[in-house]
């Protein structure tokens, strides 16, 4: 996606969940894309919970979207 000029990728949004917002670390955005990804956070903030808790909320569900015709395929010939 694009945010503030800036292009985010999915692994900037776990990164910067897990390193910036104190999921693992607690850390200070260093450059511009990780300054984009904290006014993103904030941007999208939902239920005082940060915005990428909820990008990565989305991003399990277009997962989990993706792979299951493989969860139907590996089902289908586990059941014959």
């Amino acid at each position: 996606m694009r945010f503030d000029g800036n292009w985010i990728t999915v692994r900037d949004v776990i990164n910067q969940l897990a390193n910036i917002e104190g999921a693992v670390h607690r850390d200070e955005a260093n450059d511009a894309r990780e300054r984009a990804l904290r006014e993103m956070a904030k941007f999208y903030n939902h239920s005082g919970l940060p915005g990428a808790v909820n990008q990565v909320k989305l991003i399990g569900r277009i997962t989990v979207r993706g792979l299951s015709p493989l969860r139907d395929a590996i089902t289908a010939d586990v059941q014959h």
